[in-house]
């Protein structure tokens, strides 16, 4: 008898989570263009964060190369075994080298130190 009474209200709670936002339906979803940003950051990139800031990029060893489509990763490891992972455009080491290009056989770093303007950058290349 009791299982009567609440059987509707039951139904009813069931019909309105069922009709709540679904991320996955493609009727709910946003129409719109996505909108984009864009991060303003200088030429030589000085206000970047650098990873691994205080260790020279000669003590750095590349152990591996991750390459996904469009997306590429470089893994570092430093001395004190800490693993270092880097993406295009990422500043590296002590003297914050930005990454520049990932392959498989080599890496390319810009050296922004020894340009006072930030128009012409030293390219160094790592090659494994």
């Amino acid at each position: 008898m009791k299982v009567r009474r609440y059987l509707p209200v039951l139904f009813c709670l069931i019909a309105t989570l069922t009709q709540a936002s679904d991320p996955f339906d493609r009727r709910q979803r946003q129409r719109g263009a996505p909108v984009d940003t864009a991060i303003a950051t200088s030429l030589c990139r000085r206000d970047v964060a650098t990873l691994a800031p205080k260790t020279p990029i000669n003590q750095l060893k590349i152990i591996g190369v991750i390459i996904q489509s469009e997306q590429s990763q470089v893994l570092f490891s430093s001395s004190d075994q800490t693993v270092i992972s880097a993406s295009k455009g990422d500043n590296i080491g002590q003297e914050q080298m930005q990454i520049a290009q990932i392959s498989t056989h080599q890496i390319q770093l810009l050296n922004w130190q020894n340009s006072a303007d930030c128009r012409q950058a030293e390219t160094v290349s790592l090659k494994f």
